[in-house]
């Protein structure tokens, strides 16, 4: 890649052009250097929140007898606290005060947007699909 293209995608000057990756192998391993621990640890917590969520759809519905619907409702509220603070400790690594518009928010419109997906496709799989 030519490097005036780089200077402008990085928004450097010319004297710091060394520090520009020129290459995919360079970019990656830079990318993996500054934040390869954080995505494994985002990792790992997903993993542990897709876990959570299941067993608690799976005990909903059996354990609790509700209807597949509810059964996700409750999941998703119970599930979307431990997401939200092991998260916001262990993979962003913040502590004190929460900052509503920059963490608590975007947090709870994306988790809102993923309930109400999943509540239609649950609603959706249950209307349409008989499992006897």
């Amino acid at each position: 890649m030519p490097r005036n293209v780089l200077l402008r995608l990085y928004g450097l000057a010319a004297d710091t052009i060394s520090d520009v990756p020129t290459t995919l192998n360079e970019s990656i391993g830079r990318i993996r250097a500054e934040h390869g621990a954080k995505l494994l640890r985002f990792g790992a917590v997903s993993a542990f929140n897709v876990l959570l969520g299941q067993a608690l759809l799976y005990g909903a519905q059996v354990a609790m007898g509700l209807e597949p619907v509810w059964a996700n409702i409750f999941a998703v509220s119970i599930g979307t606290v431990p997401a939200y603070l092991l998260s916001r400790y262990w993979v962003w690594e913040r502590r004190g005060k929460n900052h509503f518009w920059k963490e608590v928010l975007p947090f709870w419109v994306l988790t809102f947007i993923g309930f109400l997906l999943s509540t239609a496709a649950v609603w959706f799989v249950d209307t349409r699909w008989d499992p006897s």
